[in-house]
């Protein structure tokens, strides 16, 4: 449900500061933990992805495009 008061922008500013208030409180292992897990959600999907617009690819071929996509990113 979308809330008509809250301007999206609000939404979205109140969400990032929980985010990181939560992030703050986390142990250094609960943080690599937490940053492994958003890779690896990350490259599913990227790969799910590939083999969609590209069905007639190996599974090799797909983990290349992938880790290639990965180490060529530049924000």
């Amino acid at each position: 449900m979308i809330d008509a008061v809250i301007p999206p922008q609000s939404r979205h500013a109140e969400a990032e500061e929980m985010y990181i208030a939560i992030a703050r409180k986390l142990t250094p292992a609960q943080q690599l933990a937490t940053l492994h897990g958003l890779q690896q959600s990350a490259w599913a999907l990227k790969a799910s992805m590939v083999r969609s617009e590209h069905p007639e690819l190996s599974e090799q071929e797909v983990n290349r495009i992938v880790r290639d996509s990965f180490v060529d990113y530049t924000p």
